[in-house]
């Protein structure tokens, strides 16, 4: 009996064995990558209009009004930096350097704008700059994220 029962033993281990190899033959495994393709946005520059708000006088400032457009679908910051344009013995520029507004508009928000005393016109302007036209340039800088 001793014989058979070896003889058992051996079949059963032999047979576990086999299975776990089996098992384990089965657990291929393959990898693979894939690419995935995107593009980064363009941010446009915020747009907008404005006009000096009143014919000026001698000494007068004028206070210019306008609205800026963010056409973004991202919030934007938009920071006026820089007047130009009015150079002329009638009119001159008020402000100093520096940001002269700074103005927050969300995605594709348009939003009135006012900023004072822009421009001025000289305490003794000649008769010549009775109706005179000028053109005041604003520079300025959008930028979105943190």
């Amino acid at each position: 009996m001793r014989n058979g029962f070896k003889r058992a033993s051996v079949i059963g281990i032999a047979t576990v064995a086999l299975a776990g190899a089996g098992v384990a033959s089965a657990a291929w495994m393959a990898e693979s990558y894939l690419n995935a393709s995107g593009q980064t946005a363009t941010l446009a520059a915020a747009t907008g209009s404005a006009t000096i708000e009143t014919d000026l006088f001698p000494g007068e400032k004028g206070d210019l009004t306008g609205s800026l457009t963010n056409p973004n679908r991202v919030p934007v910051k938009v920071v006026i930096d820089g007047v130009s344009g009015v150079d002329s013995e009638c009119t001159s520029l008020a402000g100093g350097p520096g940001a002269l507004g700074v103005f927050e508009l969300s995605a594709h928000e348009t939003k009135t704008v006012q900023m004072l005393n822009v421009v001025k016109l000289a305490d003794d302007a000649p008769n010549t700059c009775q109706n005179v036209s000028f053109t005041v340039r604003l520079h300025t800088q959008t930028t979105a994220g943190n």
